[in-house]
């Protein structure tokens, strides 16, 4: 869980180009382009990440990343204090501090609440108030309280009784914190309109979207690729993501038993949930139809990209941005989403969308995409320049203007140090 932190003296040095950056889902991937650029830039970038595993790919880079365990606690409002108390540490040669996990929002605003240096928070999941990812649907954060955080928790009976004081604690305490935080940074319109519904306060909010490198992705492209709309045989799908529950991959493989275009759909990914769908594609008798890669690298995935007829993104919850959504337009890939979170914003008019969680629906849409295919695929060429506006050039200066809004107008002058800051989770 990455804090960001901006020092005093700029550097003036460029990130060797050997530096790979972390690797992990979307918002890893993310907050190494957002670092790396800044100190492109000639920002004096620390990272502060709250254990070794949050240091994973970030040993040889360019900036300084300081491993802070002075935080752990018995209880989250302990480990919520000592975050705020590093913070102070830190506070004397900062310019900005920039959260990137939800958990640590409380902890910053209750430094900011009596410090110095000005925070922002990117807001790129919901984890700050919600208990079970697998159970948002983009409806139930307008009535979620105490009793419903209780109740969606993953634990058991006993153990929500006995988190009952915390929960009163989170929202009367912890949650007003986040008041203090100078700018928040969601990643989509939607995650904006999720926290307000919410209950928070986002007045003071910038949409800031996940970023991706797009030249990289781009110079990835095979020419020699085979050409989408002659292929012969069964058309090829493709999900990439976490086999989870909210990401709705059960959705996908009832919708490819219902469909009547012959396709084989592959599975890149891992997690808790891949026995259950492997057993629901032989249930179905589909199990020749869909093959499980499991994990693969973020450069593999442009591979299989560039290999297959079209991507869905399936989810069930309201998916806050959606990486895999714009890594697939900016490859030219014709698109469908599930018309909930962030990725209906993505695809705009270059791609199909269905209803989330219903198979019958989806399977309609990609019968009519491949029903339509050349149509799919000249909306999908044209879909490459609206996952070129997600590049990080364009964005990091703009996050570098953010943070000097928020600065005393001496900082903004003077382009002191922006501090990513502490990595991990404090929730428990």
């Amino acid at each position: 869980m990455p804090l960001l932190s901006t020092p005093r003296q700029p550097a003036a040095n460029t990130p060797p180009q050997s530096w790979g950056g972390p690797t992990g889902g979307g918002s890893h991937y993310s907050f190494h382009l957002t670092t790396s650029g800044l100190f492109r830039l000639g920002y004096d970038i620390r990272v502060i990440v709250l254990d070794e595993a949050g240091s994973t790919g970030l040993a040889d880079a360019p900036f300084q990343v300081n491993v802070e365990d002075s935080w752990q606690r018995t209880t989250r409002f302990e480990r919520l204090r000592a975050v705020s108390e590093i913070l102070q540490r830190y506070e004397q040669d900062s310019d900005v501090f920039h959260i990137y996990s939800a958990d640590l929002i409380p902890a910053a605003g209750r430094y900011r609440s009596r410090g110095r240096v000005p925070t922002v928070a990117t807001l790129n999941g919901y984890s700050l108030w919600c208990t079970n990812s697998d159970r948002i649907d983009g409806q139930c954060q307008r009535s979620c309280g105490i009793v419903q955080r209780l109740r969606h928790a993953n634990t058991s009976p006993t153990r929500k009784l006995l988190s009952l004081p915390i929960r009163v604690l989170e929202q009367y305490v912890a949650f007003p914190w986040a008041r203090h935080i100078d700018q928040f940074l969601p990643d989509s319109p939607s995650t904006k309109r999720i926290y307000e519904e919410a209950g928070f306060d986002l007045t003071r909010s910038t949409v800031v979207p996940e970023l991706l490198d797009f030249n990289a992705i781009r110079q990835a492209a095979r020419p020699e690729r085979p050409e989408r709309a002659t292929r012969t045989g069964p058309r090829e799908l493709l999900f990439i993501g976490r086999l989870t529950a909210a990401k709705g991959v059960d959705v996908l493989i009832d919708a490819i038993s219902r469909i009547t275009t012959p396709v084989h759909l592959h599975v890149a990914g891992d997690g808790l949930e891949r026995p259950m769908l492997e057993e629901r594609a032989r249930q179905l008798g589909i199990a020749d139809r869909v093959t499980f890669h499991g994990w693969v690298p973020n450069r593999e995935v442009w591979d299989l990209l560039q290999q297959v007829d079209a991507f869905v993104h399936p989810g069930r919850w309201p998916e806050p941005f959606g990486r895999t959504v714009i890594e697939a337009m900016a490859l030219g890939v014709p698109t469908i989403v599930s018309y909930t979170g962030g990725p209906p914003w993505l695809v705009g008019p270059y791609g199909r969308m269905f209803t989330p969680g219903d198979p019958a629906d989806l399977a309609v849409e990609i019968d009519r995409l491949f029903s339509q295919y050349e149509r799919a695929l000249v909306a999908a060429e044209r879909g490459i320049q609206r996952a070129a506006e997600f590049d990080y050039r364009t964005w990091v200066p703009k996050i570098a203007d953010i943070y000097r809004a928020v600065s005393e107008p001496d900082a903004a002058a003077s382009g002191r140090r922006a501090a990513a800051a502490p990595t991990g989770s404090v929730r428990s």
